[in-house]
This record gives structure tokens, C-alpha cells and sequence, in this order.
């Protein structure tokens, strides 16, 4: 039976296993395949406002014609997307989300117009986020929002606390934070905070948030650690995700809240400038967040400065032994010694649930010897891997080709389940190239240093083409951009 004799529904779930990669080459395939593809396509859209001295930074460039052709393509389609959204009301019926990314050094007043009138088209809209300051989220488009939306990320000012109000069904709430992710390729160890972005942050009246919005369906929220006293504990109670940033000391925050009250909390980020303190807050027993599968604790060079204290090191070593069902972990302490490595690494281990896995060997300087170590350390089944390095080594291959007993070993290949490698170098390049991986035939996705390439394989296992994502795509991903969530998470904040 021909695949075009399918009935529509049957082709439509069948389209929809394929990845985000190859959806757009469905549109030129056949006019069935178009119609749906369109579908996957553009449920989600990127929408840029950049131009000006502003584009230079968000494209981390110097060469204007650079900036300039790409701020006109970015402009110009932005434009297209916003104008069939108003004039076709079946391509405006398939958008779900909208990301608006801003970096323009004017108001664009006309823009943002369009694309009030261009919300307003849009009945199934349900996600808006807005990154960047430059122009900024105002009343008058979160007045074009729907009332029935259920994602809403603001890394930008916030409208009136009044406006929140209007919205009964919001499940996901970004408040602004003010870490971006470090320019594209560059080697870089710290965490980028943007000023303005600090400013919003402290201006935020959060109580007057929640005691406006209507918090029945909120699931997950993102926030700075300065308004964690003021959370109300019927949040907290309800909660499976949360995203915590840190921008100043940690005193008194109301992590002790989230240890008693979050009894369905899923996953749990830490992040920004986090010191010591944290693992006095993490003390905690193995009835506590019984529900956790997913902790990210991602520390700032900047305030975790000296190695872990022994007693802090027993706290975090305890509280990790008590996450039994811990899928997902990620560690960012750019302090960790040898000594709190190799204490970790056994911990990791009997963790047997772990799929994602992400660990910045903080001062540890490592050489050939850390790869038997590493490769002893990771489950069987891990799905992703981030690994952030000080590299003193002859030869990283070994992670491809280890020796064991005088056998040759694809150490990836047996790992039948990673299908996304990320490798940083703290400090200076890992002696790799991108052709390195081209034995792991699982790996879809590649990461080095803060590139990122889609691995689309051909026939065989050696024919293989990599697709490097464009600079701007890295810098302000979005869920809709990986082909798996934990891509995105492990991804997210490192």
C-alpha cells in the first residue's frame, strides 16, 4: 500500500517521530507531507527585533556587513511569519509558541504593533516568551495575549502586576533572570549577567504577582532567590518544576520551605552566584523531595572561589545519596578538587536510574588517566552528556577508543543510548574535531565548547553530514529547538 493512501491522521503521527532536523525537508517532498509539515514547522516561531549598535552583541560579532545581512534576513523573515499569521487564518490556527527575541537599539514601535495585531490572530497560541530588553515587553502586548495562556517567559520587564490577572491557565512562569550563556565557540568559564537584566530583576514586586495571577494550574516557575520567603506554600505544594537564581548572598533565602512543603517537586535547579552556603540548605533527609528526579546545581567561578569544605562536602555527598531516583543530574562547581571528584564519582554511580548527566571537573586538571575514570563512572544507559574539562592531557580519543585487557573498546558505542555528546574546555580547546565522534553512530547531536551541530546520518555508518546551528539559535534555544526535553535541560544552563 502507497504511504499517500493513508488516511491523514495516520500519515500526521507518523510524520510527527520525525526529528526537528528533518521536518523542514518534508516540505519539499510532496504536497501530503507539505500540509503537515507546515504543521510541525511552525507551531513554534522565532521572531526577531535586532538591528543597531544592539546586533553586534547578540550576534557576537565586529564585521557590520556580517551584521547587517543577518539582522535584514532575521528582520525580513520575522516580517513574512508575522504578516501570513494575520492575513491566513489556517497558518495562524497551527502557531503554539512564540519566541520573541529583541536586540535593537530603537523602540520599533511599527514592530511591536505588527506583532500585537499578529497575536491576536493567533486562537491556538498557548507559549510567548520575550528575550532582551531592547525593545521591551509592554502592557500593551501582554493585553493581546490570551487569556488561556499556559507558558509565559519573561527575560525582559514585566508588565503591570494588574495585567497578570487576566491570565487563569498559566502552568509555566519565567520571571526575569539575568544570566545569559557565553558568546558562541568563545572559551569562557563564567557566567554572563546583563545589567539591565539585574535591574528588572530587583524591580520586580513578586508578592503583587502571585496574589494577582490565578494559581491553580502553575506547575513550574523560575524566579531569583530573593523572593523564595515570599512564595506562598500553596505553590510550593503544587510545583514540580522549579529554577532558582542566585544574584546576591544567600541568607535566609526559604530553601528550607522548598525541602518541606515541595513534595511533588520533579526537578530542581540551583543556579548564578551561588556560594557555600547551599550546602548547609541542602541538608536534608531521604524523606524530603521525595518526588525528585532531576537536580541541577550550577555554581559561578565568581562565588565558589575555594574547594568544597569537608563538612559541606559529607552534606552534598549525603544529600545525593538519598536521590534515589534521580534521572537527571548536573554539577557546575568550578571549585570541585580531586579529592571531592573522586568522592563524587562513587556517588554517581550508584545513582542507577541516571540518563543525563552533566559535571564540570572544576580545578581538577585532568590528562589520560580521566578517561578510564569517566568511563567508569557513566550508567550504562545514559541518554546525554555534558563535560566540562581542564584538559592536560596527549589524547582525548581514548573516549572513543579505550583499551581495556588489551581489547579495543568504542568506549560511545557501548554506551547504546547517548545520543547527545557536549564537551567544553574550561580553559583552552579540547584537541578534538567534530570527525573524532564520527565512529559513534548513536549521536545525533554534537556539542564543543558552545557550538552546537545536528549529526544527520546517510546509508551508512560513515556517511554522516553536520549541521552547525546558527549562533543565535545557541544563544537563545528554546525547548522546540532539541529533539528530546533532556537535551534542552542539560543544555539550559551550563
Amino acid at each position: 500500500m502507497s504511504i499517500y493512501s493513508l488516511p491523514p491522521e495516520i500519515l500526521t503521527r507518523i510524520l510527527h517521530y520525525s526529528s526537528p532536523v528533518e521536518q523542514p525537508t518534508l516540505l519539499r517532498v510532496s504536497h501530503a507531507f507539505h500540509e503537515i509539515a507546515i504543521s510541525l514547522v511552525f507551531s513554534s516561531v522565532k521572531i526577531y527585533f535586532v538591528g543597531g549598535r544592539e546586533a553586534f552583541s547578540m550576534l557576537n560579532t565586529d564585521h557590520e556587513d556580517f551584521k547587517d545581512d543577518i539582522t535584514t534576513k532575521l528582520m525580513t523573515r520575522s516580517f513574512e511569519l508575522l504578516r501570513q499569521m494575520i492575513m491566513d487564518p489556517s497558518f495562524a490556527r497551527i502557531v503554539r509558541s512564540i519566541t520573541v527575541i529583541t536586540a535593537s537599539d530603537s523602540e520599533s514601535t511599527f514592530e511591536c504593533l505588527l506583532l500585537g495585531d499578529a497575536i491576536m490572530s493567533l486562537p491556538s497560541l498557548r507559549t510567548l516568551r520575550w528575550l532582551g530588553v531592547d525593545p521591551c515587553f509592554t502592557d500593551t502586548i501582554a493585553e493581546s495575549l490570551p487569556k488561556d495562556l499556559e507558558r509565559l517567559t519573561l527575560k525582559t520587564y514585566v508588565p503591570s502586576t494588574n495585567l497578570f490577572g487576566r491570565f487563569h491557565s498559566i502552568a509555566h512562569l519565567e520571571l526575569p533572570t539575568p544570566f545569559y550563556f557565553p558568546d558562541d565557540e568563545e572559551i569562557h568559564d563564567d557566567t554572563g549577567a546583563s545589567s539591565a537584566l539585574l535591574d528588572v530583576t530587583a524591580a520586580i514586586d513578586f508578592e503583587a504577582i502571585t496574589s494577582t495571577m490565578a494559581l491553580g494550574n502553575l506547575q513550574s516557575l523560575t524566579l531569583n532567590a530573593v523572593y523564595l520567603p515570599t512564595l506562598p506554600i500553596k505553590i510550593l505544594e503544587t510545583l514540580k518544576e522549579l529554577d532558582i537564581c542566585i544574584t546576591t548572598v544567600l541568607q535566609g533565602v526559604g530553601l528550607d520551605l522548598i525541602l518541606r512543603h515541595a513534595v511533588v517537586l520533579e526537578s530542581l535547579t540551583v543556579f548564578g552566584y551561588v556560594d557555600q552556603a547551599i550546602f548547609e540548605w541542602l541538608a536534608c533527609g531521604s524523606s524530603d523531595l521525595p518526588s525528585l528526579h532531576s537536580f541541577r546545581l550550577s555554581c559561578d567561578r565568581f562565588t565558589m572561589m575555594q574547594p568544597i569544605e569537608g563538612h559541606n562536602l559529607e552534606l552534598f555527598l549525603s544529600f545525593l545519596r538519598d536521590r534515589v531516583r534521580l534521572r537527571r543530574l548536573y554539577l557546575r562547581i568550578p571549585s570541585l578538587d580531586w579529592s571531592a571528584l573522586t568522592a563524587l564519582a562513587p556517588e554517581i554511580r550508584n545513582l542507577k536510574a541516571l540518563e543525563v548527566i552533566g559535571l564540570h571537573t572544576g580545578e581538577t586538571i585532568v590528562d589520560d588517566w580521566f578517561i578510564p575514570f569517566l568511563r567508569g563512572t557513566l550508567p550504562a544507559k545514559l541518554k546525554a552528556l555534558y563535560l566540562g574539562i581542564d584538559w592536560n592531557g596527549l589524547n582525548f580519543l581514548p573516549l572513543a577508543k579505550l583499551t581495556v585487557l588489551d581489547r579495543q573498546i568504542d568506549a560511545l558505542n557501548e554506551l547504546h543510548e547517548l545520543a547527545f555528546v557536549h564537551l567544553y574546555g574550561i580553559r583552552s580547546r579540547l584537541p578534538l574535531t567534530l570527525q573524532d565522534f564520527s565512529p559513534a553512530k548513536n549521536v545525533k547531536l554534537l556539542g564543543l565548547n558552545r557550538a552546537l551541530w545536528d549529526v544527520v546520518r546517510g546509508g551508512t555508518e560513515v556517511d554522516f553530514e553536520l549541521r552547525k546551528w546558527p549562533r543565535w539559535k545557541i544563544k537563545y534555544c528554546t525547548e522546540e529547538d532539541f529533539e528530546d526535553e533532556d537535551y534542552y535541560w542539560l543544555f539550559k544552563y551550563n
